[in-house]
């Protein structure tokens, strides 16, 4: 028990090494992409992707089938998800990908609609190390001394009670 308070509480790793927000364009005989890449910072291997879709005369997509796609480097590894619109932002498709720890990764992103079928790269991304979050383990001791503190001070009132 002691033990696992002791190392929830190491902080450990660096989540991405160089990887910053990106933002990649694209035009095409049929497509105007616009392509925002994000780390979410207080997660360790997690990436959002946003895709402003347009057709080569800047008129919304709003029918598009958005997939993003990644393939790890030097390994077997492949996974996709997809990107959603919604009703307020019918232009902009959305996800948000969770990539295992320790790779490089390729990933592109695929479109497909009624005006044909695209996929664009995106630039090789690099999740080093998986993390642990230093004051998460802090306030999992925290709480773990509070409540045997508590049960502490419970048993030596209730003692006392007794005894008079």
């Amino acid at each position: 028990f002691i033990l696992i308070l002791i190392y929830s509480t190491l902080p450990a790793g660096k989540v991405y090494g160089q990887f910053e927000s990106k933002i990649y364009e694209f035009q095409d005989e049929i497509y105007n992409t616009r392509i925002f890449v994000n780390p979410l910072e207080p997660f360790t291997n997690e990436i959002r992707f946003e895709v402003e879709l347009y057709d080569k005369n800047d008129n919304l997509i709003q029918d598009a089938t958005v997939k993003i796609r990644s393939s790890k480097i030097n390994g077997n590894e492949t996974g996709w998800a997809y990107a959603l619109n919604n009703p307020s932002t019918k232009h902009i498709y959305s996800t948000i990908l969770s990539l295992p720890p320790n790779g490089s990764w390729n990933l592109s992103v695929e479109i497909m609609s009624s005006l044909g079928e695209k996929t664009y790269p995106v630039n090789e991304i690099t999740i080093e190390k998986e993390t642990r979050s230093a004051l998460g383990g802090w306030i999992f001791f925290g709480a773990h001394f509070l409540i045997l503190g508590g049960g502490l001070i419970l048993w030596r009132q209730s003692r006392r009670i007794r005894n008079k």
